[in-house]
Order: structure tokens, then sequence, then C-alpha cells
């Protein structure tokens, strides 16, 4: 179950179909990349996961609780990145280390959102 401190309450299924086969999702959601082991099976649990298996390509997500303090540093960093050209993955640790920067090197805000899919992949074209 996904949930804001009001009354928004949607399950991590219904979140997952809404964005389906969108390019990239960005989840400032606590622990939106949290992936667990399957207990019976070979593979993991969690929302980035049924986001990636709803045809996303990829997704940027927490793998714990998120600083609400995290995302207005973050977001503005990797847009620019993103916009400028660069890989996925280059933009989001591009947006991490501005943010680690900002609060001192504290490595749950300037770890705290990592790539899961295809972390090549650029903006495409206009």
């Amino acid at each position: 179950m996904v949930s804001d401190e009001g009354v928004l309450k949607v399950s991590a299924a219904d979140l997952a179909a809404a964005v389906r086969n969108v390019g990239v999702v960005v989840l400032f959601i606590c622990s939106g990349g949290r992936a667990d082991k399957h207990p019976m099976a070979n593979t993991t649990l969690g929302l980035a996961k049924q986001v990636l298996d709803r045809g996303c390509s990829a997704v940027i997500a927490s793998p714990w609780p998120l600083d609400s303090q995290v995302p207005p540093h973050w977001l503005e960093a990797f847009l620019a990145r993103w916009e400028d050209g660069d890989r996925l993955m280059d933009a989001v640790f591009a947006a991490n280390q501005v943010v680690d920067k900002r609060f001192a090197l504290d490595p749950a805000r300037g770890l705290a959102m990592l790539t899961y899919g295809d972390g090549l992949m650029t903006r495409p074209k206009c």
C-alpha cells in the first residue's frame, strides 16, 4: 500500500498499473525501491519490480525511507543532466552527488535514489 500523510491510499499493483509502459518512473516514495527476496521463488518483490514488470524501462527510487528534503534538490539536478543528454544512471548519480554535498555527505540522503532497469537509456529526442 502506498499512502501519504493525508487520505491517499493506493495499492502497489494499482500504482504500477497506472504507469504501465511509461519510459522512466521516479518514485519519491519511502522504500519505493526496496527489493525483498521472494520466499518461494528465485526473484524479488517490491514496487519498483512491479512497475518494471508492467513495461516501464526504468525506475528511480529509494530502497529505504526517503528524507522529504531530498526530492526538491535531487529533481532539479537530475532533470538538468537528463535534459542535457546524460544516460539515466549518470543523471541519477550526478543528482545524488548534489544532494550529498548539500547534506554534509550523509549517505542516507546522498545515496537514496537508485536506478532499476535500463540505466543506459537517454532522453528521447523530440
